[in-house]
């Protein structure tokens, strides 16, 4: 099947963002009926109250630079593994995708790979960082949908991905082969720039863990303003 005359049953977009990942997700029977019926996960860490509607841009490699976790999970972690001064067998890194901007900044050529130094200066591959990120993402969805039945053909999801319209061609080739490097994502994902995505919306509401947004009435009057990371 091509591009052209596919059919999703369901559209997740992914975002890697300065300080928060996350992704969002609609059924094709919920969009013929409610455009702005878009589905948010709620993060929360292991201990505490707080939720958010992204999870940290942080994330966890053990010593043979295996994943261990991305979100609030690697944030507690590395607390306890400063305090046992077992640092140097961990490799954490957080608000990683600025790295990738850094990068373009100092010239590097990081069309394929490049290397991102840990927080004690440890260098791992931004690729395989990357990758683990998106499949950790696509894991949390698959699982988060198949805990509530909702059934679908996998092959029939449309995956996207953000990336900043300040970023290069570059940059975007990068996010899209570090999608694809670990079967994180099937081909069909696609790349879009964040100011090209516009919900237009009047109010967030969570009714048993699933955000429900409504759109404004005819005649509002809007002002939009960019609010984004480091």
């Amino acid at each position: 099947m091509t591009q052209a005359n596919f059919v999703p049953q369901c559209v997740v977009a992914l975002d890697i963002g300065s300080d928060g990942c996350g992704y969002a997700f609609s059924m094709d029977y919920q969009f013929k009926t409610d455009l702005c019926d878009i589905q948010i996960p709620i993060w929360s860490p292991s201990t505490g109250s707080m939720t958010s509607l992204k999870a940290p841009s942080a994330i966890l490699f053990d010593s043979d630079k295996k994943f261990k976790a991305v979100g609030f999970d690697p944030q507690d972690k590395i607390d306890e593994i400063l305090n046992s001064g077992d640092q140097n067998n961990w490799y954490y890194v957080e608000c990683f995708k600025m790295a990738l901007y850094n990068a373009v900044e100092k010239g590097e050529d990081i069309r394929k790979d490049f290397l991102i130094r840990e927080k004690e200066g440890k260098e791992i591959s931004a690729k395989f960082l990357f990758s683990s990120s998106i499949k950790f993402l696509k894991d949390h969805f698959l699982k988060a949908v198949f805990d509530r039945q909702i059934s679908f053909q996998e092959d029939k999801i449309k995956w996207i991905s953000t990336v900043p319209a300040i970023w290069t061609d570059s940059c975007k080739q990068f996010m899209r082969e570090s999608a694809t490097e670990l079967e994180s994502v099937v081909p069909k994902e696609v790349e879009i720039d964040i100011p090209e995505i516009n919900f237009i919306v009047d109010k967030c509401e969570i009714e048993q863990r699933r955000i429900i947004l409504k759109t404004f009435q005819p005649g509002t009057k809007l002002l939009v303003v960019g609010a984004g990371g480091k």
